[in-house]
């Protein structure tokens, strides 16, 4: 595919994925996704918080927009809502840091229950 386009290999950089969930808001200002560690430790997954939260933080900006509630309201709202999440990210967080010490047996095993059959 490099050739078919006439590409070139760049610098291979990388960074850490955020898997501890951080302060949803900060000095008055809402924070989504990678910025408020909204990502599962185990499968490094993101997107689907993100979403889920997101549009929260939308729902909740419009409706501060709109005069149904205060902007205090809507962040102290959005906290809350995020932090109901929290024993979630903690036990995905939990489970990453023992993966490695797992056999791979049991590893085995575990996959082919999810596996398709």
């Amino acid at each position: 595919m490099r050739d078919r386009f006439r590409l070139s290999m760049g610098t291979i950089h990388g960074g850490r994925i955020p898997t501890r969930l951080r302060r949803p808001v900060v000095d008055q200002i809402f924070v989504v996704g990678d910025a408020a560690g909204q990502c599962y430790g185990l499968t490094a997954e993101g997107i689907r918080p993100t979403i889920r939260l997101g549009r929260l933080c939308g729902e909740l900006i419009q409706r501060c927009l709109d005069g149904a509630i205060s902007r205090e309201d809507a962040l102290r709202e959005y906290e809350r809502r995020v932090y109901e999440h929290r024993r979630g990210f903690q036990i995905m967080r939990a489970l990453q840091k023992m993966f490695p010490y797992i056999p791979l047996s049991l590893i085995d095993r575990i996959a082919a229950l999810f596996a398709e059959k």
